[in-house]
């Protein structure tokens, strides 16, 4: 299992590495190295001073190492908040797609009470700048965003569902989870 799991890592520092800043660098592969020699090598890099009698480094705070940083949405705290506010998203796209627009319009104000202030008082403001000039109204433009919003939602929506779900499996304490924190929003900034 931790053969496994050390494999991942490695896999995940080599392919994200260059897009998240907190990951250790990759390190080039080399034939004959194996997985548990480079994901040594990650976790307990060389440095110019003498190692200890015993041969150890300092020992690797395994809590640290899988916290999300604080520029991201777990590291502020706001994984949750944005998970709900993106199935409500997602849901609110259903019900209008299904013609029930009382229901969207209650979903609509639901979901613009949940943002934070901050982010209510610009979505405000970008509103009322378009109601005071729309510009020019253009299908093909409102298509190709629509499309856009599907495909963006397809994949966002997914990871909203499964921070939740993996949130209340933490809670929980009744079996083996079935998400892992990587398919969450945790990481995401």
């Amino acid at each position: 299992m931790a053969r496994a799991a050390g494999a991942v890592f490695v896999r995940i520092c080599t392919i994200f590495g260059p897009f998240v800043p907190v990951l250790p660098p990759p390190l080039p592969a080399a034939t004959t190295d194996s997985v548990q020699t480079r994901l040594s090598k990650l976790l307990h890099p060389r440095s110019g001073k003498a190692r200890a009698s015993s041969g150890q480094k300092a020992p690797t705070d395994w809590r640290k190492l899988l916290d999300a940083p604080h520029g991201t949405v777990g590291g502020a705290g706001l994984d949750q908040q944005y998970a709900s506010v993106i199935v409500s998203a997602e849901e609110l796209l259903r019900m209008e797609a299904e013609g029930r627009q009382e229901e969207a319009g209650a979903e609509r104000a639901e979901m613009y009470e949940m943002l934070p202030a901050k982010l209510r008082a610009a979505v405000r403001s970008k509103l009322r700048e378009w109601w005071r000039d729309p510009g020019p109204l253009d299908e093909g433009l409102a298509q190709g965003w629509k499309e856009a919003g599907e495909r963006i939602m397809a994949w966002l929506g997914l990871m909203a569902r499964d921070t939740a779900r993996w949130q209340s499996e933490r809670n929980r304490f009744d079996g083996a989870p079935r998400v892992y924190a990587l398919q969450t929003l945790r990481w995401h900034n």
